[in-house]
């Protein structure tokens, strides 16, 4: 597929809207959208492992956010320090070929 994530609709389910906090919904689109700003090739999943821990570098609870994609095979880790956020859990992000959808991995 060519264009992947590029100029289509992009949807949460009812799912990530209700117990996702909006900071982290944008923070994982903008993660897409500095790839394909970098002219990085993307598979049509997405895949984005959230999960809390404690930072004892840093003295602070943090959200870990690690972003990875099989084909071709990415992986990256990113730490929000911001450690308000409790909210754990795989998400998907999938372009369909005519939208993009934002969904729990227990909602697929």
């Amino acid at each position: 597929m060519e264009n992947l994530f590029i100029g289509k609709e992009k949807y949460a389910t009812k799912g990530i809207v209700q117990s996702l906090p909006l900071e982290i919904q944008l923070f994982l689109w903008s993660c897409i959208d500095e790839r394909l700003v970098k002219g990085d090739k993307l598979d049509y999943l997405q895949v984005f492992k959230l999960q809390n821990i404690y930072d004892p570098d840093m003295g602070l609870k943090v959200t870990k956010v690690m972003h990875s994609q099989e084909i071709p095979e990415y992986e990256y880790t990113y730490y929000l320090r911001d450690g308000s956020f409790s909210v754990e859990g795989t998400i998907f992000v999938i372009d369909d070929g005519s939208v993009v959808t934002m969904l729990w991995a227990d909602e697929y």
